[in-house]
């Protein structure tokens, strides 16, 4: 098995956890598609507040083309529906590229619940 399938989800909450106790998020909730890492999908962590909900993804696809995405959804109030932000997308081939990105995220994260 890949390491990156085995360590995603312990090294993703280590750096979001500040989501739970700076921010008051729920979570995390964790979602894999079947079949990783040799087929399309991936791993998914989720925060969730009132409103609001962090997605970090490990994700595989054809080609060895796998990544880290961050993604910031917001619910439009009144007129209900979402608003997506992708926060930022860097290549996770390796463990080490896979944790970098991760700090990277992490940071972004950080600075834009700061900025709202």
């Amino acid at each position: 098995m890949d390491f990156r399938v085995k360590t995603f989800v312990p090294e993703a909450t280590k750096r979001l956890e500040f989501m739970r106790t700076e921010y008051g998020f729920a979570g995390p909730d964790v979602e894999s598609s079947p079949g990783i890492p040799r087929n399309r999908g991936g791993i998914t962590v989720k925060y969730q507040r009132a409103g609001l909900i962090l997605a970090t993804s490990l994700t595989f696809d054809y080609g060895h083309d796998d990544n880290v995405e961050t993604t910031l959804f917001r619910y439009r109030m009144p007129a209900g529906g979402l608003r997506q932000t992708r926060v930022l997308t860097d290549t996770a081939r390796t463990g080490y590229e896979m944790r970098r990105a991760l700090d990277r995220h992490a940071s972004a994260v950080r600075d834009l619940l700061r900025q709202n």
